[in-house]
């Protein structure tokens, strides 16, 4: 998908390049004129296709800043677990998650809510039939605890709990983890949530 993007991008400057070149060749007969307003179009033209790029790269860095502890992978590897296990298709062999592009992120004291686009491609393989893989774009909200690391220092992370694994009440150890089952209430806290 991002080659494909880039691909694109590519194309599109060049074939703007060479029409604003061309046209000032076309258009003005002197040679020094023509090729001083062809170098200036031309910078004008990569100027206008390149700040928009640099823009999008800016601003997914702030957004990026804002989540504590964020890595791209853990969030692709969180999302590739939940639409695994849980898209319908069962003709399908494969999903994974390509880009992720951030359009917001909120902070309250306890989480980090993030509004998302993600790129993807879903591989078929139905009955007597070849693969096939269908490109995706999906607008998610996912959220998780704001400071994963702080939650075992949290007061209300060492009180009495129901495990969300075993349902058995229980006091979590030092680590987090339920004493009946193993369930560890920490790594939870770290993974992102899919609200919609």
């Amino acid at each position: 998908m991002a080659f494909r993007k880039r691909f694109l991008q590519l194309i599109v400057s060049g074939s703007i390049l060479f029409v604003c070149v061309f046209l000032c060749l076309y258009l003005i007969e002197d040679t020094e004129i023509f090729l001083a307003a062809g170098v200036g179009a031309a910078i004008l033209a990569l100027g206008v296709i390149v700040s928009p790029i640099i823009y999008g790269k800016v601003k997914q860095d702030n957004l990026a800043k804002k989540i504590v502890g964020y890595s791209e992978n853990y969030l692709r590897a969180c999302l590739n677990e939940y639409f695994l296990k849980n898209e319908s298709d069962k003709d399908m062999l494969d999903f994974s998650v390509d880009t992720i592009k951030l359009l917001k992120v909120a902070n309250t004291d306890e989480i980090t809510k993030v509004t998302a686009e993600i790129y993807g491609t879903k591989t078929f393989l139905s009955k007597n039939q070849k693969p096939f893989t269908k490109i995706i774009k999906k607008k998610l909200t996912l959220q998780r605890a704001r400071n994963p690391e702080k939650r075992k220092t949290d007061g209300d992370f060492f009180t009495e709990k129901e495990c969300p694994s075993c349902g058995a009440n229980f006091l979590p150890n030092e680590n987090g983890c339920c004493s009946y089952c193993g369930y560890t209430l920490y790594e939870d806290s770290i993974k992102w949530k899919i609200k919609n």
